[in-house]
């Protein structure tokens, strides 16, 4: 019988000392991962404020200079660089910078004869809502009378904007955060050494983490990837997923709530990747969420609460919430904050994330990992069930 060339693949890849060389593997220390805001959007609107008001730092007008020259030397349509940018003035004493005016992610007022309003959207992954930067338009045409105005739409890739009105008053043009790296080495330049130091941190953040550039780890998978690119597929192919446990984790869930209903998400295509449901005998003005999830590499168990119930019931929650806490300290997020990435889902417990003990490990068997997602559930029912009234 011929080899296998599946597991001549592996043993291959098994064999090659670059995988050994990955078990000793130590990544380089990344402030903002640590701080739980690696692509966060909040996060990073708040850092693009900073950088571009002169109250923060002394290189913020030269970066503002700069991203606006970029954005000059890039557009398609001069015409509306010519009379909208490159007509400022050279001197400029007042400008303010703001955060969330009017939802505009930033806002930076440059309060010159001659000068400019300039609003900012930045979207790192999440999509556009509906004419929400037609809107944006709209409000520094109607905030700002009689003002020059343009609206950035701020991406990784600089994508085009999809809900812009082509035809407005006040442009709105794409940017990438190259432009934004571009113009943060524009400052370095002038900058002081500690100024200069944090602006580089800055730089390689969005290098890495938002515009993906390969970093030192990244470059050594994709040669792996290339000299057993077999091998890895097969792997991939066969790697264990949610959909593998779900059957005996709703039997197990099942024996303790009789037909109790699930829900999925995707719910008839693609790789699974949610399995919900809530606690029946919890009244209606307690809309948690039981999710076990898979990010692709881990399931985890965890007590979520969909953003459009929380608004509904955000008075009430809140004051459950202290309640709560008041006798087991620290237990519930009272603010019921929104999950990095998770636009459309708030935490209930006040850990950053989720509790660490219902992270789901590894186990190598199907229902040792089912067994397992169910006791954490559970136990997290536990936890919250002394509070549910």
């Amino acid at each position: 019988m011929p080899p296998n060339p599946s597991l001549a693949a592996l043993a291959n890849l098994r064999s090659d000392p670059r995988l050994v060389a990955f078990g000793k593997y130590v990544p380089p220390l990344r402030l903002f991962g640590a701080l739980g805001v690696a692509r966060d959007e909040v996060a990073h609107s708040r850092l693009l404020a900073t950088l571009l008001d002169p109250r923060a730092h002394a290189g913020a007008e030269t970066m503002l200079r700069a991203l606006l020259t970029r954005v000059a030397d890039g557009a398609d349509t001069p015409d509306v660089t010519a009379a909208v940018i490159r007509r400022l003035p050279a001197k400029w004493d007042r400008i303010s910078v703001q955060r969330e005016l009017y939802r505009v992610d930033v806002v930076a007022d440059i309060r010159e004869p001659n000068g400019l309003v300039v609003g900012i959207e930045n979207k790192i992954d999440a999509g556009e809502g509906s004419e929400q930067l037609s809107r944006y338009q709209d409000f520094l045409r109607d905030r700002f009378p009689g003002r020059r105005a343009l609206m950035l739409f701020l991406t990784p890739s600089g994508r085009l904007p999809l809900t812009a009105a082509p035809d407005h008053t006040v442009p709105c043009l794409p940017i990438s955060y190259s432009d934004v790296l571009g113009a943060i080495q524009v400052a370095r330049q002038t900058a002081s050494n500690r100024d200069a130091n944090t602006l580089e941190l800055i730089a390689a953040h969005l290098r890495e983490e938002i515009m993906g550039e390969p970093d030192e780890i990244r470059q050594a998978v994709r040669e792996l990837w290339h000299d057993h690119s077999d091998a890895l597929r097969f792997l991939l192919a066969h790697r264990p997923q949610l959909r593998d446990i779900r059957d005996a984790y709703e039997i197990g869930i099942r024996a303790v709530f009789p037909g109790l209903e699930f829900h999925y998400y995707p719910e008839s295509r693609g790789e699974l990747r949610e399995i919900k449901f809530w606690v029946p005998d919890w009244p209606a003005k307690f809309p948690f969420t039981m999710m076990l999830h898979s990010d692709g590499h881990q399931v985890s168990a965890r007590v979520l609460i969909f953003r459009d119930n929380f608004n509904q019931h955000a008075h009430n929650l809140k004051k459950w919430a202290a309640a709560a806490n008041a006798t087991c300290p620290d237990l519930i997020d009272e603010e019921f904050r929104a999950l990095p990435g998770w636009s459309a889902w708030r935490r209930v417990f006040k850990e950053e994330d989720w509790p660490a003990e219902a992270r789901i490990p590894a186990t190598g068997s199907d229902d040792e990992t089912a067994r397992m997602a169910v006791e954490r559930t559970l136990d997290l029912i536990a936890r919250l069930r002394p509070y549910i009234g």
